[in-house]
């Protein structure tokens, strides 16, 4: 773009209207927008799957840690049910309290005592052998004891509640400390109805796992970063959680598990406490009364800041690209419409349009280009012909102020020598006739201030001066009319047909030694009045006729004292347009015919 068109002063002139400023923005909203759609889509597109991997990877976990807990709890049922068989426990069990006592029984005592006390588990603390006959328990510990004196005797109201098929109970319980230089215990307690094998109750087997050593155990077996782990008994209760203040409350009062349902293969996203939360919950395959929660906080996992992070400055460069790339487009898209403004307001740059037209590379630009300096070209034309134009009009206007003066002084003498005549012969004659034609016709000329008469009145202004021409002559040519009245009342330029039935005379039938005809017609052809002055006289080639008729479309007016042929062409063309006039066709030696066509009018439009 050139100088006066660069991009500030585009945008200075035409301000929030400016099309180069239109386009940047349309531009800049259709990269932008869909860049930053795009880049929102693939942000959520990538959280979704994110949370759908880690949901995935951590029900994975999950299921790791309930065949774990399966497990242990496994060895722990088949520890219980070994013992609870033992061919020796059953035997003691069958005992009553004075059969122990006895010598033949020690030595039974001792062996049960041996079995219970070797060491289990890194996480079972304890193991005891009730005897209901003796109402006496054994422990690990090799401690041998009433229950009344027993130290840890709490249990006991539990396994009374054991009735029916429920032999057996699992539950959390806190034991009161020894000594004051002690803690208490915290346990999660199996109650194994004994003996197995039959429906008797003959005492229990009680197996005792400490919760602290439990969560250090399957803190070490775990390996996942799973934040915490429930174990749920079938009551909704919790029976295990790294934070023994849980332990023993229902799930609906644990914040941590509220609108949790437990026992259900679940993994769902949960706000607790204001962190978003992955809680997964499944059913235990072991022993479908248990049933396992865990918990993990998702966005340190999923990194969200650093993903929010990446998807700004993602979208601030797509904006900064979308500037650049809106820029440089609307630079080159507008920079026709600068090229065509630059012409416009300068066309003297480009003279020629042959430059763009046979140049390889025309295209649509350049063909406006074109249009734009042939009208250029055009509007120079138009203004000399202008030009030229007011100039011919100051010369009609002069020539038509001279020929006024002369037929005012011809139609005041021809009124006196008219009186004469008739004074003369003392009574009307030829010669005042023709001088009274001929006065009528000068007025008619002079004083009818009208432009479009009716060609009634044409007509009439013809006949009279047929009338002189018929005495001049001595009637050597016969006029014939054939005139629909439907014309008769639509509008004509004044004086158009005498010049033509003038040129019929003198240059047709005049030249011809016999009478001669001129033959008038008027008709209406597709709302136009078609008039034909024909005469039989000695005519004129075609070359001459296509000469006159190629005269007749040039503009100018001549400069002599008839009114002719082309004067009448160029006066209908004036006030009717181009498309109307006067053309003639003519054959030597068989007549001429003209034609003059003006369109149907019904009123002075002049």
């Amino acid at each position: 773009m050139g100088r006066d068109n660069s991009i500030w002063n585009v945008i200075m002139s035409y301000k929030l209207n400016s099309i180069l400023l239109k386009y940047f923005v349309l531009v800049f909203l259709l990269i932008v927008i869909p860049l930053s759609a795009i880049s929102i889509s693939v942000y959520l597109y990538y959280s979704s799957n994110a949370e759908k991997e880690i949901s995935s990877a951590y029900e994975q976990s999950l299921f790791k840690i309930r065949d774990t807990l399966d497990m242990i709890f496994a060895d722990i049922d088949r520890l219980s049910l070994r013992l609870t068989m033992d061919y020796e426990v059953k035997k003691l069990l069958s005992s009553n309290k004075k059969e122990i006592i006895n010598f033949e029984t020690y030595d039974l005592l001792n062996s049960v005592r041996s079995k219970i006390s070797i060491p289990v588990s890194e996480y079972i603390d304890s193991l005891y052998l009730y005897l209901k006959s003796g109402n006496c328990v054994i422990s690990s510990s090799g401690y041998y004891a009433d229950l009344t004196t027993f130290n840890d005797n709490d249990w006991y109201r539990d396994y009374t509640g054991l009735k029916g098929n429920i032999r057996s109970l699992v539950k959390y319980r806190h034991t009161n400390p020894l000594s004051v230089s002690e803690e208490g215990k915290d346990y999660i307690t199996l109650i194994q109805i004994a003996p197995f094998a039959d429906l008797s109750n003959q005492g229990a087997i009680i197996i005792n796992i400490d919760v602290r050593k439990f969560g250090q155990f399957f803190g070490d077996v775990n390996s996942s970063s799973i934040e915490d782990v429930f174990i749920i008994d079938d009551k909704d209760t919790v029976l295990f959680n790294s934070n023994i203040s849980f332990i023993g409350y229902a799930i609906d009062k644990v914040p941590l598990l509220e609108g949790v349902n437990s026992g259900s293969n679940i993994s769902d996203m949960i706000n607790i406490q204001g962190n978003k939360k992955l809680v997964s919950s499944t059913g235990s395959k072991y022993k479908k009364k248990y049933s396992y929660i865990t918990i993990v906080t998702i966005d340190k996992d999923m990194k969200a800041g650093d993903v929010r992070n990446l998807l700004f400055y993602s979208i601030l460069a797509g904006i900064l690209l979308s500037v650049i790339l809106a820029f440089i487009i609307s630079i080159n898209v507008y920079r026709p419409f600068g090229n065509i403004v630059s012409i416009i307001n300068n066309p003297e740059r480009i003279g020629n349009t042959n430059i763009f037209s046979n140049h390889k590379g025309y295209n649509e630009l350049k063909h406006i280009l074109s249009k734009i300096l042939d009208f250029n070209i055009n509007r120079k034309k138009m203004e000399s012909n202008l030009e030229q134009y007011l100039s011919m009009l100051k010369k009609a206007q002069s020539i038509a102020l001279q020929a006024q003066i002369n037929p005012h002084f011809l139609y005041n003498t021809l009124g006196t020598i008219n009186w004469m005549a008739i004074d003369l012969t003392k009574s009307e004659n030829e010669v005042s006739h023709m001088i009274t034609n001929l006065s009528d016709l000068l007025r008619l000329s002079l004083e009818t201030q009208d432009n479009l008469i009716p060609i009634r009145d044409e007509i009439e202004y013809v006949k009279k001066y047929l009338e002189i021409e018929e005495i001049r002559f001595d009637n050597m040519f016969k006029v014939i009319w054939s005139i629909e009245p439907d014309i008769l009342d639509c509008m004509i330029i004044k004086i158009t047909l005498q010049p033509v039935i003038e040129n019929a005379i003198y240059h047709g039938v005049k030249q011809k030694k016999e009478k001669g005809i001129i033959s008038i017609k008027g008709s209406v052809k597709d709302e136009n009045i078609i008039i034909y002055i024909e005469d039989d006289g000695v005519g004129m080639d075609a070359e001459k006729a296509d000469s006159i008729n190629r005269e007749l479309k040039e503009d100018y007016i001549k400069e002599d004292h008839s009114i002719g042929l082309r004067n009448v062409n160029r006066r209908i063309k004036l006030v009717f347009g181009e498309k109307y006039g006067v053309t003639l066709e003519s054959n030597r030696l068989k007549g001429t015919k003209v034609e003059i066509m003006v369109p149907k009018v019904e009123k002075d439009i002049s």
